[in-house]
């Protein structure tokens, strides 16, 4: 059966296989889609079950998860081909066996480089399978699976399938319960070849969407139903072709309200983001002297919503907060502010001091002369 395969992708890779009585589809929704990359990564260790939780009680459509191989042959959820960033192991994963894998600590690390969220229990996590992460999610989510560096194992696309089919996300691929990507091409042709209504996504590098023409999204949609482009490096133009040949746009890795608003409006599906919540009309920003989206102070900003717990603000540097639709109680003095109330209403009540923005959606205040309360709180 394999020699078969081998046999078959072989062929298809040279000749450029299509199939004309299966083709995939993805389904259509009527809102943006959020794939949580690397699970909710902002909040919690990518790639852990941590995360993956994390991300299915945020509400995300789908969960992101990175695959590398083990010496041993199994499938396992880690971004890097090394140990060394997310673990405290060393060296190509390649080269473990999963019970090596298994001893190590990939939750420490996190706590280290984000203390405001930092939790005991991320301590000791360990590297997932892709199949411990089916047995704990099943059919109720959905899952975006990236086969990383494919070109360094052997047979990555064929133990995947087989995974696939034993979970049963093979009898139905029309409701888009899997996505398969890859920046290597040949990788997903070879994935194509074995299940054509399998739907999956060409992820792109800044380089090759500066190249990108229509004539590309030809070439793509041979065998992908997307493609995933740094959303840095795309314009309108390069949606709509993408769009014109019916290719599904999902940019990768965004973190900025402003920007998702803007794809949206440029017609992208869904987009990558390491904040499941950054895209909700009670998402609460903070903005540079500049005017501009600090990632750092949001990210501090966002543990708020997430934990409940009103963390203090250093706001040395932030001329401006920006509210969208919902509203929030800051008092204090000097440059470090406490989150006192946090509310969601139709209305707010809104001070007579402050700069509204132009949008509809949102007010901008000066922070020096900030304080905003609930109707009668």
């Amino acid at each position: 059966m394999r020699f078969f395969l081998f046999v078959l992708v072989t062929f298809c890779l040279l000749a450029g296989c299509s199939s004309s009585t299966t083709k995939a589809t993805l389904p259509t929704t009527d809102h943006l889609l959020i794939f949580a990359h690397r699970g909710a990564s902002g909040y919690a260790p990518e790639n852990t079950m941590a995360s993956y939780r994390l991300a299915y009680e945020l509400g995300a459509d789908y969960i992101e998860i990175d695959l590398q191989m083990t010496k041993d042959g199994h499938l396992v959820a880690l971004h890097d081909d090394s140990l060394d960033r997310t673990t405290n192991g060393k060296g190509k994963v390649f080269l473990h066996t999963l019970e090596e894998l298994k001893q190590l600590d990939a939750g420490s690390w996190f706590n280290e480089q984000f203390p405001s969220f930092a939790k005991l229990e991320y301590e000791g996590l360990t590297i997932p399978t892709l199949r411990e992460i089916f047995e704990e999610f099943g059919h109720d989510m959905n899952y975006y699976i990236e086969m990383k560096n494919p070109q360094q194992y052997n047979n990555m696309e064929d133990t995947l399938i087989l995974l696939l089919e034993e979970y049963g996300f093979l009898d139905d691929v029309s409701d888009g319960k899997v996505i398969i990507s890859s920046f290597n091409e040949r990788s997903l042709r070879i994935l194509y070849a074995m299940e054509p209504s399998l739907p999956l996504t060409k992820l792109q590098s800044p380089y090759e969407v500066k190249k990108s023409t229509k004539n590309t999204f030809k070439k793509i949609s041979k065998y992908a139903v997307a493609v995933g482009p740094s959303y840095k490096s795309i314009n309108e133009e390069y949606i709509k072709n993408a769009l014109d040949i019916g290719l599904q746009i999902h940019p990768y890795t965004v973190d900025d309200p402003f920007a998702i608003e803007q794809l949206e409006k440029w017609g992208v599906t869904g987009i990558f983001t390491n904040f499941i919540d950054v895209s909700n009309p009670d998402v609460y920003i903070m903005l540079n002297q500049e005017g501009k989206f600090d990632e750092t102070l949001f990210q501090t900003f966002s543990a708020a919503q997430i934990t409940k717990k009103p963390p203090q603000l250093n706001l040395v540097g932030v001329n401006f907060i920006l509210i969208h639709r919902d509203g929030f109680r800051y008092t204090g003095t000097g440059s470090v502010f406490h989150l006192l109330v946090h509310w969601t209403r139709p209305s707010v009540s809104l001070p007579t001091s402050g700069t509204p923005d132009p949008s509809p959606c949102c007010i901008l205040f000066n922070s020096d002369r900030f304080s905003v309360s609930p109707p009668g709180g």
